[in-house]
């Protein structure tokens, strides 16, 4: 009998169709990891040409921090989101070497402390506010796009338009509460790396901690708004389908926990 087939399938289990148990199926597999790395490797290698070793640290940082961000928003970490995030984190770090490098070419090492608060923010956040801008534009294009579908966008001028959609859907909301909320939270370890690390590497290394905190924040889970939501609360959102001149709709709130 076709209702004794439906219960059976419902007490196995699996449970559910079989469309719905190929949907759970992870993406963590060995042969799609090694495939995916094997195909990334040139794009590697030109990032470690630029930023050498830095280039390899930023992807733990930020891979942690997506992670992280992701559990605290109860949603699965796949790997080809996973793929994507490090792909980003690892130009991410070698274009971070050089942001780490360029204020030694402009202060120096200063020995008072007004020099070295000058230098820390000659970094931060003169160095990290266009980091975040070009982090938080190719993060969204990757997440939407595909890493190939950004390479390609290089090629056939479409990256013009993938920027503009970037800024007006993340960029143009986001943008400034994440470079505030850098600022306020990572300046105490900028102003150490800066003024007491001398190599730019070891400065990036020192940042994977610092990477972790700003996955936090890229992914509005950032320590400012985590104790604004513990202590204050979102913001009361109206739901747009309310119209009072309708009669039978309701207004919603959005929770302040989602």
């Amino acid at each position: 009998m076709a209702d004794d087939n439906l219960e059976q399938r419902l007490a196995s289990p699996k449970g559910g169709s079989d469309l719905e148990n190929k949907v759970e199926e992870s993406d963590w597999k060995l042969k799609n990891i090694l495939w995916d790395t094997t195909k990334y490797l040139p794009f590697a290698g030109l990032a470690y040409l630029i930023g050498g070793p830095a280039s390899l640290l930023a992807p733990i940082g930020l891979g942690f921090g997506k992670y992280l961000a992701n559990r605290k928003k109860k949603k699965k970490t796949t790997w080809k989101d996973m793929r994507r995030t490090l792909a980003v984190a690892n130009f991410g770090g070698a274009l971070a070497y050089w942001a780490y490098a360029i204020p030694d070419f402009i202060i120096g090492s200063p020995v008072s402390l007004a020099g070295k608060i000058m230098k820390t923010l000659a970094f931060n956040p003169l160095m990290t506010a266009p980091w975040i801008g070009w982090y938080r534009a190719t993060t969204y294009i990757t997440q939407k796009y595909g890493g190939w579908g950004l390479v390609k966008s290089l090629f056939n001028g479409k990256i013009f338009s993938y920027l503009k959609e970037a800024y007006n859907e993340d960029l143009k909301k986001k943008y400034i509460s994440s470079v505030a909320e850098a600022f306020l939270t990572l300046s105490p370890i900028h102003f150490y790396s800066m003024n007491y690390l001398a190599n730019p590497t070891s400065r990036v290394a020192l940042a994977t901690f610092n990477d972790v905190l700003f996955s936090l924040i890229a992914g509005e889970e950032g320590l400012l708004k985590t104790l604004k939501r513990k202590f204050i609360g979102d913001k009361k959102e109206t739901n747009p389908a309310y119209n009072p001149s309708l009669p039978g709709t309701q207004p919603a709130y959005t929770p302040a926990y989602r």
